[in-house]
């Protein structure tokens, strides 16, 4: 594997401890990820060494928890050696289709960090992942394909866009609308109607995924 110095535009660690991070840029079409800064404190040592025997072992979530851990603390730390070993759990972890690994390696694909920027290979990852119903991936691949511009890469957005908000993703609900804004869901029959807090989802509209034109 290609690897290069630590290179992190994207990733603001100035939140408070018990909110999750973002990082994106939707104009380039990278995408998201989440990660907690709390996740390093939660893990004492005695911890933090089971989850180490445990990813030893072969275990793909303590593999993928191990490298949420090690990132921020390597990310904390300017830590190169620490940062390669994040991927290496990670690609460990998405070997046995661990979805949460498969999306989080597809955005360092993506952004370029740590390893070689492979757009291609980031789109193959999270598109495994979202077959998982993992919601970070789905919101990622309709980024992507949003950042693209046409028509039916617009409408291919929508779709994946549409699965993130049905699992759970607020912030693909935010980019449906903006979309809708720009007349950029016009491939649909009917506009989608995004529910505000507190009611149905689709309340008096329709989903994606019941106005696909085969």
């Amino acid at each position: 594997m290609l690897m290069k110095s630590i290179s992190l535009p994207l990733l603001f660690l100035t939140l408070p401890l018990a909110l999750p991070v973002l990082a994106q840029s939707e104009g380039e079409g990278v995408g998201l990820v989440v990660v907690s800064p709390g996740e390093v404190e939660a893990n004492d040592e005695q911890v933090e060494r089971l989850l180490r025997q445990m990813a030893d072992a072969g275990d793909a979530q303590a593999q993928f928890r191990l490298a949420k851990v090690y990132f921020v603390r390597a990310v904390r730390d300017r830590d190169k050696d620490m940062m390669h070993e994040v991927v290496y759990l990670l690609e460990q972890s998405s070997e046995q289709e661990y979805g949460e690994a498969l999306a989080f390696l597809g955005y360092l694909h993506m952004s370029g960090t740590i390893v070689a920027k492979n757009r291609s290979r980031a789109v193959y990852l999270w598109k495994r992942a979202s077959r998982q119903g993992v919601a970070l991936a789905q919101y990622n691949l309709g980024v992507y394909y949003a950042s693209k511009r046409t028509r039916a890469d617009d409408r291919v957005a929508m779709e994946f866009y549409d699965a993130a908000y049905r699992a759970g993703l607020v912030a693909a609900a935010q980019n449906i609308e903006y979309m809708q804004r720009q007349g950029r869901a016009g491939a649909m029959r009917e506009r989608i109607v995004v529910a505000r807090p507190g009611e149905q989802s689709y309340q008096g509209g329709v989903s994606l995924a019941s106005t696909r034109q085969e």
